[in-house]
């Protein structure tokens, strides 16, 4: 057997056979051959002990598993962490068939895998060759590159008539030429296959003879085990249960991953015990099978299609040289006879009836007296008496806020959902009218999956109620967005307890909550109050009354927060905009002024969300003014402004007079212009949903009056198109054509839409955006369906490049694979050539925001174009900062003749003296003013504090250079210091602002806390320490750590200053609240603090320039 593999059974795959101490059994986790086999190899070794590859938990459920009246498949269930392991058993797993000969042979059992829930190992960097040849060997026998095909034609095919040592040792080979190919393994398989060698270990130390079987993928790695320490397995956080499964959820089909293809056929395996005669006859029998079910189709199969397709079958297998057919056999001569080769037609039929006969419709069933719990005898009788269907999958459509059944109904299933209990799942949020809930649907599917959840939840009550109630108070919530989630859950579980429980949590967020957060805890309090929200009518009235105050709290938390979105570009927050707006509500007066300041001076993003919530008849102008876009900075601005315009504005969009003025604007402008618009344009609409944009494209035509200009029916198309085209060839023979675009065409390209539609040139436009932004399943940019649809094809990255240059312009490219990146493509950024490349702080976050995700390799081309980025930046940004830098070092002025000239107060202080010469106006400096020499005494101890959370990488980049342009000064001594929820020292690093820029690594939480902590230990002089905080204020967890440290160091004397998270339009993205208690903190400190509102008010193009003149101004100041 061993040499019809292809693979030479020498060396360490006879190691592996010969291998006694342990015995080693390699199988396929679903293989009737090996299920033939292992008993009569357990017989001929007689082992003492019995190590099944099973996880350490299983042990407690051998007994039941192999329990004669437990009547397989069935499966064991693991609850992990959020979700569940199962690990099914047929007749044909040879794990099964092994734990059943030792309960029939009084062997005890081990199980040798790790714990359910264990921890996943961190992964090794480094990588090791495989070698291939003995996979390559076994892949060339078996005519396939697939290994689970290759078991089939290797192990299982030629497995009747073979000797059961001979199917152990070619399951061996099998997985021993997989993992020699495999090189580097993976840091959880080892970690498996070392407890499993530890196990093994401890039981032949003990002189026990030891059989263990196992995946024959790690048999090698356990030809020596040693015994060593053994983690003890905690299962107080983990439950387990034994329930039925059917051949149906067996098959791979099903999306079970260690599933095997036609559980039936495997079963019919297995019961012939591998007797090549009987395995003829049992082939024979599923033929007949097939064309019953074929006939039953209404197709014509009689005993002679049979009798053909039996005679195919047995001649494939002889000329394979296999002792009866296999599964391969049977379909291909199913095919061959009964599908006459077709595919579709009577072929789909074929495929069907094969399917239900090799599949089969085998369900098992537990041993009586197998531990179940109580929870499932009431979820039944509950799920009854509200009369909801069980018998079949099906959709359940509910209007709970009308009808008092439904409501109850809602309620359960809620429960049952908020358990974990995977039963019901919603399918929609719920339609409405108005502000009132109409109804909504739940997808209802019971099976094993569902009957082994509820056993997993049985732990957590008896009840649907009791197992919610368990759930939201024992659920981890330290976050608002997870506050939410618990106060929206309990309120539709009706479920007091958790509803005070969410209460608790709520209340202290009012004071540091964000403005995206306090908005959606508003709203869901408000939903509460008013009962909007099934399940709120059942609580008590004293509840819904809590809510409506809390209410109040949080929309006056979202009023103060309202200031620090002014320079977001987050599209979430322009949609809580536009939600808070629709429940102002007592606060119109104060939102109306917040929106015109943001509409005057906020971001990009929210200048367009500001102004798609005060669409009126001044909007026009505003709204039209964004296409006066002459730079790369501007046509950005115009993107940003479109994307908070259409997400704030959207469902008035198409019928306002901003958008009849755009539409016009649009249509007039240039088409050189336009050219350079249309990706801003392409990319501000492309916030849409492409059914949005499809619906608006007619809408626009409908609203405007220029139906035949956007919508034309095919036959108005092709004579449009034929008169068009004859036009153009005159103009082009009288010297006259010229490229134009028309308004359809225009809004065609803009919207993305229609493409059949568009000129060729149109079309290479759209197809070289279409790489950027994609369209329905040919997104370019996902990889899972890249290539699919009927979109255009993916180009290659020299390819867009070329087009982009033809079609837009150079000075586009830079721009566009920038946000390519900026979505995850990071092959286009080694195409930008550093030489010729724009500084971007935009351009250099997205740079070094792939730094940790690319190899090596393709780091080596990315270093130069952030080199070139970093010089760029720091020049310019140096230009604006070494003058007022070097005041630092200069002398007060004196009237003593020195030898510093100060000149400008000696202009300023002689403008009395003017006198003309050569007829021009000349000062006389009667009074000249000096530099007073001055000792260097004024040594300060800069620390500078970056927040790098996700949300602070501009900050980031700026922070660097500003910190390395101020440590050139002598008389500053610069810490840098980096934090998310651990602190790291760049000290280092600052005078190389490149080096710090690769190591920091922007991502994760907030603590601010600790951070302050770590800087308040590194003050040396309090009087001469200025401490800059650079954050976003959005603390992680509580606030009075936070407010403690501020007053600790203001107290000492240290000079704090704290400056907001800074964006490309210099207004910041911050915490108002958690802001304004830290400034109240340190004055009341006496420590110096800016106001962080008005370091966001700056207008210059390098945002840190106004917090490092602010740093400057407080070191003279003192």
């Amino acid at each position: 057997m061993t040499g019809a593999t292809g693979v030479s059974a020498d060396g360490e795959v006879a190691a592996l056979a010969a291998s006694r101490a342990p015995f080693l059994i390699g199988v396929r986790h679903h293989s009737p051959a090996l299920a033939v086999a292992v008993p009569r190899l357990l017989d001929g070794f007689g082992p003492d002990v019995l190590a099944v590859e099973l996880p350490a938990q299983a042990r407690a459920w051998v007994d039941w598993l192999a329990h004669p009246e437990t009547v397989a498949p069935v499966a064991l269930a693991f609850s992990r962490g959020e979700g569940m392991s199962f690990y099914p058993f047929a007749d044909f797993s040879p794990e099964l068939v092994a734990l059943r000969w030792a309960r029939a042979n009084s062997v005890p059992v081990v199980c040798l895998d790790l714990p359910v829930a264990v921890p996943e190992p961190e992964e090794a960097t480094e990588d090791f060759p495989g070698d291939s040849r003995g996979r390559d060997a076994l892949f060339a026998r078996a005519r396939t590159n697939d290994p689970q095909e290759a078991w089939d034609r290797l192990v299982e095919a030629p497995a009747p008539g073979s000797a059961p040592e001979q199917l152990r040792v070619a399951a061996l080979t099998h997985g021993w030429a997989l993992r020699k190919a495999e090189g580097r393994i993976d840091a959880h398989t080892q970690a498996r296959e070392e407890r499993m060698n530890r196990v093994l270990g401890r039981e032949l130390s003990a002189g026990s003879r030891v059989a263990a079987v196992v995946g024959s993928f790690h048999a090698a790695a356990l030809l020596a085990p040693e015994p060593g320490p053994l983690d003890a397995v905690d299962g107080s956080d983990v439950a387990g249960c034994l329930v039925r499964y059917t051949f149906a959820q067996l098959d791979s089909r099903s999306g079970y991953p260690a599933g095997i293809r036609d559980p039936g056929w495997q079963q019919v395996v297995l019961a012939s015990e591998l007797a090549p005669d009987r395995l003829r006859d049992e082939t024979t029998r599923l033929i007949t099978e097939i064309t019953r079910r074929l006939r039953a189709a209404g197709h014509p199969a009689g005993p002679g299609e049979a009798a053909e397709t039996a005679r195919v079958a047995l001649d494939l297998a002889a000329l394979r040289g296999l002792a009866a057919p296999s599964r391969r056999e049977l379909i291909e001569a199913a095919t061959t006879v009964l599908a006459q080769g077709e595919v579709l037609g009577r072929g789909r039929v074929v495929a069907e009836a094969l399917e239900q006969v090799l599949i089969g419709d085998r369900s098992g069933q537990v041993a009586p007296g197998t531990p179940i719990s109580a929870l499932r005898a009431n979820i039944l009788a509950e799920l009854e008496a509200l009369r909801v269907p069980l018998e079949k999958n099906e959709q359940l459509y509910l209007e709970p806020l009308r009808n008092p059944r439904d409501l109850r109904r809602h309620v359960l299933l809620m429960r049952l959902f908020t358990g974990s209990i995977t039963f019901a799942s919603p399918v929609s949020q719920g339609l409405s009218r108005g502000a009132e809930m109409v109804g909504l649907s739940w997808d209802l599917r019971w099976s094993t999956a569902t009957e082994a959840s509820i056993e997993l939840a049985a732990p957590r009550g008896l009840t649907p109620e009791q197992v919610a109630a368990t759930v939201l108070l024992t659920r981890k919530v330290e976050t608002p967005q997870e506050a939410t989630a618990l106060l929206t859950e309990a309120t539709g579980c009706a479920l007091e307890s958790a509803m005070e429980r969410a209460f608790r949590l709520v209340v202290p967020l009012a004071g540091r909550v964000g403005f995206t957060d306090a908005v959606a805890l508003s709203v869901t309090l408000a939903e509460v109050a008013s009962s909007h929200i099934p399940g709120a009518s059942l609580l008590p009235e004293q509840q819904r009354m809590r809510a409506a105050e809390l209410r109040d709290e949080f929309t006056s938390a979202a009023v103060r927060e309202l200031r620090g979105i002014r320079g977001s570009n987050d599209p979430e927050d322009a949609r809580a905009l536009a939600v808070f707006v629709a429940q102002g509500g007592s606060h119109a007066l104060s939102l109306g002024h917040a929106l015109e300041q943001l509409a005057g001076d906020g971001s990009p993003l929210m200048q367009g969300a500001a102004a798609g919530l005060l669409l009126d008849d001044d909007s026009a102008g505003r709204v039209t003014s964004w296409l006066d876009a002459p730079t790369p900075d501007a046509r950005r601005a115009l993107r940003r402004r479109l994307v908070g315009l259409l997400t704030t504005a959207f469902p008035r969009f198409d019928s306002s007079p901003a958008t009849i003025a755009l539409v016009d604007r649009v249509g007039a402008i240039p088409d050189d212009e336009f050219v350079s618009l249309l990706p801003a344009l392409r990319g501000g609409f492309d916030v849409l949903p492409e059914q949005a944009r499809e619906a608006l494209l007619t809408d626009l035509a409908r609203e405007l009056g220029r139906a035949r200009d956007l919508v034309l029916s095919p036959e108005e198309t092709l004579a449009a198109t034929r008169y068009d085209t004859a036009a153009r060839d005159r103009l082009a023979a009288l010297g006259l054509a010229d490229l134009a675009f028309p308004p359809a065409e225009r809004w065609r390209l803009v919207l993305g839409t229609e493409r059949e539609r568009l000129s060729h040139r149109g079309r290479r436009m759209a197809s070289a955006l279409d790489e950027l932004y994609g369209r329905p399943d040919s997104d370019s940019l996902d990889g899972a369906r890249r290539g699919a649809g009927n979109g255009p094809s993916q180009l290659g990255v020299r390819q867009w490049q070329d087009e982009i240059e033809v079609l837009f312009g150079e000075h586009e490219v830079q721009e566009i694979f920038g946000r390519a990146a900026a979505k995850g493509r990071g092959d286009v950024v080694e195409r930008l050539d550093p030489d010729s490349v724009r500084p971007s702080v935009d351009l250099l976050a997205t740079a070094l925001s792939l730094h940790g995700a690319l190899p090596e390799a393709r780091l080596a081309k990315l270093r130069p174009l952030v080199a070139r980025l970093v010089k760029e930046l720091g020049a310019e940004l140096a230009i604006r900062l070494r003058p007022a830098l070097s005041g630092l070092a200069t002398g007060r002025p004196t009237r003593r003749r020195t030898g510093s000239l100060d000149l400008d107060r000696t202009i300023r202080g002689n403008l009395r003296h003017v006198v003309p010469l050569d007829g021009r106006p000349q000062v006389v400096p009667v009074h000249p003013v000096f530099h007073a020499p001055m000792a260097r005494d004024i040594d300060w101890h800069l620390i500078v504090l970056v927040d790098v959370s996700g949300s602070m990488s501009e900050s980031v980049v700026y922070s660097a250079l500003t910190a390395a342009i101020l440590a050139e000064s002598p008389a500053l001594s610069v810490d840098f210091l980096a934090f998310n929820t651990t602190v790291l020292d760049f000290t280092g690093h600052v005078h190389d602002p490149l080096a710090l820029l690769l190591e920091v690594s922007v991502g994760g939480g907030t603590d601010i806390a600790s951070a302050l902590r770590v800087a308040r230990s590194r003050v040396r002089v309090p009087a001469r320490t200025l401490l800059v905080l650079i954050s976003d204020f959005e603390e992680f967890g509580s606030d009075v750590p936070l407010l403690a440290e501020v007053e600790a160091l203001a107290t000492s004397g240290v000079t704090l200053l704290g400056c907001a998270a800074l964006n490309d339009t210099g207004t910041g993205v911050y915490n108002a609240g958690i802001a304004a208690r830290v400034r109240r903190n340190a004055r009341a400190g006496l420590g110096a603090v800016l106001d962080v509102d008005a370091v966001c008010r700056t207008t210059h193009r390098f945002r840190m320039s106004r917090c490092s003149r602010s740093i400057l101004t407080l070191l003279r100041q003192v």
